[in-house]
Formats: C-alpha cells, structure tokens, sequence
C-alpha cells in the first residue's frame, strides 16, 4: 500500500544518510510522495506530482474494472497477462509511437509465473484511504510544490491536478495539453522542466 512505500523511501533516506530530499512521483508515486510530505515535512524539500493518485480520485476506472474481476486475474495463466493489459494501457497516451517501449517495461513484473498473483495482490491493496487521509494536511506543506499534469487524462481527470494545486499553498500549476496520464513518456521535457523547476526553488527556500 501507499504508506508502506512512503515508509520505505524514508528508510532508504535514512540509510543513504539524506537529510531532506526534493521528492517527485507519477500515478501511485504521486500519492507516495504526498503521505511523506505531510508525515514527514521536515525530510521533505520540495514536491513534485505528476498526474498522481489523490484524494477520493482512484482507484481509477480501468484499475477498478480489474479489482473487480481479480480473482480471475489470479487464476489466469501468465502468457495472457500482457494480452489483457496492453490494449488497457495503451489508452493512457497522447503519443502512440513512444507506448510500446514503455508499456513492454511495465508489463515485465506479470509475465513470470508468479505474475498473476502478484498483480492481483498489488490490485487489492489499492485504496484512496491512503490520501483521503493525508488530504486534509495537504494545505498545511509550507514547501515549494510543482504538480505537472496531463490534459487528455480520462482516468485521473484533470479537475484532480487543479484541486491538488489549489489545496497546496506554493503550488504551480503545469497543464501539458498534448499528454494523457503517462506525461513522463508523451512529454518528458515538460517533466523535467517542472523538476528543474523544483530544484531552483527549494534551493532559493532553504
């Protein structure tokens, strides 16, 4: 879940001996990156949200159409994971001609023998409790924020990446009008100019 993850990038702060880090996450990583924030403001320099999961706004529906058919998913064999996802995923670009690469890589993890249990287990533990809990500290994060967010998005809807802006108090607001919700493939320079961004004003914060 959301808060397990948050718990683990802060171990691995701890372990890398980081004292406050600029964190940026996209889609589950988005959600992972607000609950540290707001847990953990002091480790916190700078957020950055990419077209991520937030308050009651997800499981999105293509996730919740497969929760709902999971134990099925379970059973399935394998081989027909990826047949059942590319098409899915292949909905959630504006740039058709950079999909294949990057959806080959997000299918890698199912396509073992244990791929369908793992799916149907990481299926199960998605849940909006995580940041509907966390949203309303959200107005609180005196930090420098950048939320990127991907216009043609039909699943984590647009409206989501305004309330985001408007709840955190130094938020700016990047509309990407050519990407749906993979911005870091359909536009990465418009990612990692928001990241850059970031950097230059947490540093000017410190």
């Amino acid at each position: 879940n959301l808060a397990a993850q948050a718990s683990y990038l802060l171990a691995l702060l701890d372990r890398l001996t980081v004292d406050r880090a600029i964190v940026v996450g996209h889609d589950l990583g988005g959600g992972v990156a607000q609950i540290l924030a707001v847990t953990h403001r002091e480790r916190v320099a700078g957020l950055g949200v990419v077209n991520g999961v937030c308050y009651d706004g997800w499981p999105v529906p293509l996730v919740r159409a497969m929760k709902a058919v999971w134990p099925l998913l379970h059973r399935a064999p394998h081989q027909v994971l990826p047949a059942l996802l590319r098409p899915a995923l292949r909905t959630l670009f504006a740039h058709q001609e950079v999909a294949g690469a990057f959806i080959d890589r997000f299918v890698e993890p199912w396509q073992t023998g244990e791929g369908p249990r793992t799916l149907a287990t990481h299926l199960r533990s998605l849940d909006s409790v995580y940041t509907q809990t966390v949203a309303p500290f959200l107005s609180r994060l005196q930090l420098p924020a950048e939320v990127v967010w991907g216009r043609k998005d039909h699943q984590m809807k647009p409206r989501y990446g305004q309330r985001l802006a408007d709840d955190l108090p130094d938020a700016a607001l990047t509309w990407v009008e050519d990407a749906s919700h993979f911005v870091p493939a359909d536009r990465p320079d418009a990612v990692a100019d928001a990241v850059l961004r970031l950097v230059a004003r947490a540093s000017t914060a410190r």
